[in-house]
């Protein structure tokens, strides 16, 4: 719950340490990153500077021994550029879930799952339509 609340919504990110073992494995679809500073620079950094205002609610959390299961909501208007998909200020929304292994109150290993690249799509999708029907800059691609 603390990760969600404070490092998701609150940007605490200088708690990390507290939530994840330094060598923590984490698995998305698109790829495998290890350690806390990977994580912050090539996930939170990301996902934060394209989204500013993401936030994360959890819906769903289980537990069965060392396991621990959670499904959650995000919402985020689209601020900042995101694999290569320039701003749109569209609002999204993205569902995920999380399967985490914690080992002396850390995450150690988890596999995240969420619907990224749909909303990245539709993003994407809106914009070129835009690029063809209004007169966008070559050079800031603002209208």
């Amino acid at each position: 719950k603390r990760f969600y609340k404070e490092i998701w919504n609150g940007r605490r990110i200088e708690i990390l340490p507290e939530s994840f073992s330094s060598d923590i494995i984490v698995h998305y679809e698109f790829k495998t990153i290890i350690g806390i500073r990977r994580w912050k620079e090539e996930l939170f950094d990301v996902i934060t500077g394209a989204f500013p205002d993401a936030t994360v609610k959890l819906e769903t959390i289980k537990a069965n021994g060392n396991h621990i299961f959670c499904r959650w909501a995000s919402q985020a208007t689209h601020k900042g550029e995101i694999f290569g998909v320039q701003p749109t200020n569209k609002k999204i929304e993205a569902n995920g879930m999380d399967w985490a292994i914690i080992d002396c109150g850390k995450i150690i290993e988890a596999w995240t799952s969420w619907n990224l690249t749909f909303s990245l799509r539709k993003l994407q999708t809106d914009y070129k339509m835009l690029r063809g029907t209004l007169p966008f800059c070559s050079f800031c691609k603002r209208i």
